[in-house]
């Protein structure tokens, strides 16, 4: 059986229940939590499935999916350096904040 706590304040007969309800919501609209934006992203209608961003890689972060397309099997332990982006001959990959310059 759920009970409702009261709280008794001047002109409210609101409850605990609902005060947290609107907590939550106020953190909630004052954090504006957003998706991390991706790392790493492929244009795969140009990819010849070559691997060489996957065997470029230096930290291992890329892998070959079952259709044996590229994709970013281990974000943690992608660094953005940007190898994959440099040497992929078809233009397929995207690193967002590639350490690279040019």
């Amino acid at each position: 059986m759920k009970h409702d706590h009261v709280v008794n304040t001047p002109g409210s007969s609101r409850t605990l229940e609902h005060i947290h309800d609107d907590e939550r919501a106020a953190i909630a609209q004052d954090q504006k939590v957003q998706a991390p934006e991706p790392k790493v992203l492929f244009h795969l209608a140009w990819c010849k499935n070559c691997r060489i961003c996957v065997d470029f890689c230096p930290t291992h972060a890329l892998e070959m999916d079952a259709r044996d397309y590229p994709y970013l099997a281990y974000p943690d332990k992608c660094t953005e350096c940007g190898m994959c982006e440099v040497r992929c001959p078809d233009f397929v990959i995207t690193v967002s904040n590639s350490k690279l310059k040019f």
